[in-house]
């Protein structure tokens, strides 16, 4: 396994929080530009879906072609409430450094 990033996660054992290594590995994982996605509640689960939109045509009910933004859901993560706000945080701290670098 490839050490690309290592983390700490906390996990309560016996009513103690312990704090356990954690090794993230990107070895494996798939690239994929998304610019659209979905959110939705699903069994109390936030679903996350992601992919790409493109300009395209479609037919109107006069027979006419409009042009409009095609969509392609090609990517869905699913996760619980409190991981979707860790997700939030994460990510506003993230964008926060990034602009503040530029």
């Amino acid at each position: 396994m490839n050490k690309d990033q290592e983390q700490t996660s906390s996990d309560k054992t016996e009513g103690q929080s312990v704090q356990l290594p954690m090794v993230l590995s990107h070895d494996h994982i798939p690239s994929a530009y998304v610019n659209v996605f979905q959110t939705r509640i699903i069994d109390g689960l936030l679903s996350l879906s992601c992919g790409l939109s493109y300009p395209d045509s479609a037919t109107d009910a006069n027979g006419q072609k409009q042009p409009v933004y095609a969509v392609e859901l090609e990517r869905r993560l699913m996760m619980n409430l409190d991981t979707a706000k860790r997700l939030v945080t994460v990510l506003s701290q993230t964008i926060e450094q990034a602009t503040t670098r530029e």
